[in-house]
């Protein structure tokens, strides 16, 4: 059984696009990983996004760029973009982001500031 929100629940929006969000209220990251990932698998879209709007977190999955994008918001906003080879990389950083946020994605791979580094294309293998 994963590790509860404390405080819970924890509420996230995922969207994809097509301007039907789903708010989900959820008690522990497994059970916020299960809502997303019938979210995700119903869908056909350029972009899936999840967002913790309490955190000022978001995780973008952009499966046909082959990118996935983590962004904070607030006084230390930031951005740190992946890039992915295999589609089967999505949700586990989901997992991940619903675990621990945008730190929880830290050793998911190599992140860079820009979605497509300059002069090479470096891609994460699963």
């Amino acid at each position: 059984m994963a590790r509860p929100y404390r405080p819970g629940p924890k509420q996230f929006v995922f969207s994809a696009g097509d301007g039907d969000d789903h708010h989900v209220s959820v008690g522990d990251p497994q059970e916020a990983y299960e809502a997303f990932s019938a979210f995700f698998r119903g869908r056909e879209s350029d972009t899936y996004t999840i967002r913790d709007e309490a955190a000022r977190q978001s995780l973008v999955l952009m499966p046909r760029r082959g990118v996935i994008s983590r962004i904070t918001d607030g006084d230390d906003a930031r951005s740190a973009h992946l890039l992915v080879d295999r589609r089967n990389r999505y949700l586990p950083s989901a997992m991940l982001f619903f675990e621990n946020g945008y730190a929880g994605l830290d050793h998911f791979g190599q992140w860079f500031p820009d979605p497509r580094p300059s002069g090479e294309r470096h891609r994460l293998h699963a």
